[in-house]
């Protein structure tokens, strides 16, 4: 109830004030803490706190670099247009229009059992796009995975961890509904046998990409 009392104050100050840019910005503010709620919760709580961690990164990294308006502007309007999957019905704040951007559609929180401790605040190390695929080629190199042009797959979630969080789930149906989609994942990398995966005991994010006009 206060927080609804403050953002309904912060709407007032607005509208009466032309929208200062400090009543602007608190404004987006709190916008993009309710969108990272609901996605937090459409999530689960293992990958929320993944979210969670990302935020708080991401945040940093935006009043380190950010010295105007337009440029905190413009991060915000990234921010907020990459979590339209889990808002199919929001409207942009005034004064902020949506972008075309990489949309979040899932999160793999660090598995239940990793051979080094699970670390929900480490900041990704790797990114890399491709088509998600169920690899299977080298037996010991099987699972969730994302395929970039001729080069090897990159396992997301190894075979033996398969079916242990919701997001497992989700990148199966993704695998099985949307084969030529382009697809963005980020998290730390490790050195396997031959190969190099996402270390499962890291955060790992899933975007899909914009389809790009012809």
């Amino acid at each position: 109830m206060i927080r609804a009392v403050g953002l309904a104050l912060i709407l007032v100050l607005a509208v009466s004030s032309g929208a200062s840019a400090q009543v602007q910005r608190n404004i987006v503010e709190a916008t993009l803490w309710e969108y990272e709620q609901v996605v937090g919760q459409a999530l689960g709580q293992e990958a929320a706190r993944c979210l969670s961690a990302d935020s708080a990164r991401w945040n940093t990294a935006l009043f380190t670099t950010c010295r105007s308006d337009a440029c905190f502007n413009a991060a915000y309007a990234d921010r907020l247009s990459s979590l339209l999957v889990f808002l199919p019905e929001a409207e942009p704040v005034e004064g902020l229009d949506f972008v075309t951007t990489p949309q979040l559609v899932a999160i793999v929180a660090p598995e239940a059992e990793t051979a080094e401790p699970a670390d929900d605040f480490a900041a990704p190390e790797f990114e890399v796009q491709g088509t998600l695929v169920h690899a299977s080629a080298d037996k010991k190199h099987m699972g969730l995975a994302v395929q970039t042009g001729g080069g090897p797959a990159m396992v997301i979630v190894p075979d033996m961890d398969i079916g242990n969080q919701p997001s497992h789930a989700l990148l199966q149906s993704l695998i099985a509904e949307e084969q030529e989609q382009q697809f963005l994942v980020v998290g730390g990398v490790a050195e396997t046998e031959n190969a190099l995966d996402f270390k499962t005991n890291h955060c790992r994010f899933v975007y899909r990409m914009p389809i790009p006009d012809n």
